[in-house]
């Protein structure tokens, strides 16, 4: 049986701080972890060691811990639209945007 890699979102926040300590440390020993946090989420940012030299992660990263312990990290995608015409309150890449009236999404860029 093939064992799947676990991942995890950073989003800059103290409790996802947290989790990762708890990912990377996984009941292992305990790991050292830099930790450099801001007032903002998204400039808050850690680093860890690994058996592959150090990782680190900003917000908006997964981190990803192979089934051989290894760990990397990569941005996440950003959020696609929903159709054009939808209520943009629903829409993932609107969140946020504070779109005009009457807040509807713009859809997904042209190919």
């Amino acid at each position: 049986m093939t064992q799947q890699p676990d991942t995890l979102l950073f989003d800059g926040t103290n409790a996802s701080v947290l989790a990762v300590m708890r990912f990377v440390d996984a009941g292992r020993t305990t790991t050292i972890i830099d930790i450099h946090a801001d007032t903002d989420p998204a400039k808050t940012h850690i680093a860890f060691p690994t058996p592959n030299g150090r990782v680190r992660v900003t917000a908006g990263d997964v981190i990803t811990r192979g089934p051989d312990g290894s760990y990397s990290a990569r941005p996440m995608k950003p959020p696609t639209h929903l159709p054009k015409g939808t209520n943009a309150e629903d829409c993932p890449a609107c969140k946020g945007t504070n779109p005009p009236y009457p807040f509807l999404c713009p859809g997904p860029p042209a190919p």
